[in-house]
Formats: structure tokens, C-alpha cells, sequence
């Protein structure tokens, strides 16, 4: 009788042992699946504080910060490939007539639409940014002088055939004037950004809504 009280004893003690086992196992699986959870939502929400930080509220747009970044990387690229990089900078014409005479608002919806635009008239491997106000940036990676002519031109036609209700059904086109600069690996990101202000400056100057090229 002795030996069989014991016996269960035991029995009851290893399932206990076992119970508790499988209950260790099944908190540290639940455990390592919530932190990983945890992991997968500190990563989102890095991805998008990086985002963040290099875009711009508006329009979404990359930001200069963000332009700085990439344009340095691909200098340094090209340096090693001997290719090109052109800056494209955009500045829309007569910009503050559409905020006099629609309010800020239309203006914000321009902007909207002007980068939309600008977007769609890129190859996924270039980019283009807002600098601010009404001025954008795009930078064109690995092309010669004549596809930099097609492209500015099809970006200059692309935003002066846009519909933005409220404006352009009442008051016409929008255009944007175009100042292009080459670098070729010898300049300075910085010397390429003023090259095609110049060049921007020149088309201002020269009746607008037109695409010029930095002279060298």
C-alpha cells in the first residue's frame, strides 16, 4: 500500500514537473513573439521619422536635406564611373500672382500638382525636390545633353498642359522656367547647384517658360 502512494507521488510530481515545463515554454514562445512585434513596430516607426525627416509636408517631395544627400552620393558615383549628373532647377512663373489673386490655398494646390507632375516626368532612378516656396530640383543620374534636352522640355510641356480646377480653367496655363547644370565629376555639388541657379535666372529673364542651359 506504501509502495503505491509513493508511486502516485511520483506520477503526480513529474506531471507537475512537466506542467510547469510546457508553461515555461509557452510564456518565453508568447514573449518572443511579442517583442518581436515590438521589434516590427520600432522599425516602422523609424522608417517613417526617417521619412519624415527627409521629406517635405506638402507635397511629399524629397527636401533639400534630402537632395544634399543624394547629390553628393552620385558625384561621388560618377567620379568612379566617369558619367554625368545634371541639376535641373524649376521655379514656376509668376507663382505669387496665383496666391494674390486665388488665395494661398489654389497656391498649395498648384504646388501639389506641379510636383505630382514633376514626378511622373522622371525615371524612378532620378529625383526631384522641393527647395522651397516655388522652387524645385531634380537631379538626373547617368544622362548625356540631349536626353537632359528631351527630359526639361518634356517637364516644361508636361506642367504647361496641367488642369487645376480653380486656376487654369480661369486663368490659363501654368508655366515654369528651367535652368540646367552639368556635373561631370570635377565639380562640387555646391558649384553644379549655382550653375543651374545661373542658368534658371537666365530663362526668368528671357520671357519665361523655357528651359536654359549653364554655359561652360
Amino acid at each position: 500500500m506504501v509502495k503505491s502512494l509513493n508511486s502516485a507521488g511520483i506520477d503526480s510530481f513529474g506531471l507537475y514537473v512537466v506542467t510547469i515545463c510546457w508553461f515555461i515554454i509557452l510564456m518565453v514562445s508568447i514573449s518572443a513573439i511579442f517583442q518581436e512585434r515590438v521589434d516590427i513596430e520600432r522599425r516602422k516607426g523609424e522608417q517613417l521619422l526617417s521619412i519624415a525627416a527627409m521629406s517635405e509636408n506638402l507635397t511629399g517631395l524629397a527636401n533639400r536635406r534630402k537632395f544634399l544627400d543624394f547629390g553628393q552620393e552620385a558625384i561621388e558615383r560618377i567620379k568612379r564611373t566617369h558619367k554625368q549628373v545634371w541639376i535641373l532647377m524649376i521655379d514656376i512663373d509668376y507663382f505669387k500672382r496665383i496666391n494674390d489673386t486665388a488665395g494661398h490655398a489654389m497656391g498649395d494646390k498648384v504646388l501639389v500638382a506641379v510636383s505630382q507632375t514633376l514626378k511622373e516626368s522622371i525615371r524612378i532612378v532620378d529625383l526631384v525636390s522641393r527647395m522651397g516656396g516655388e522652387e524645385f530640383s531634380i537631379i538626373l543620374i547617368d544622362a548625356d545633353i540631349k536626353g537632359v534636352e528631351l527630359v526639361a522640355e518634356k517637364i516644361r510641356s508636361n506642367v504647361g498642359n496641367m488642369q487645376v480646377e480653380g486656376w487654369t480653367n480661369l486663368h490659363g496655363a501654368i508655366n515654369i522656367s528651367i535652368g540646367c547644370g552639368l556635373n561631370d565629376g570635377s565639380q562640387t555639388l555646391d558649384e553644379t547647384l549655382k550653375d543651374a541657379d545661373v542658368a534658371l535666372y537666365q530663362a526668368k529673364n528671357s520671357s519665361r517658360n523655357q528651359v536654359c542651359f549653364a554655359r561652360k
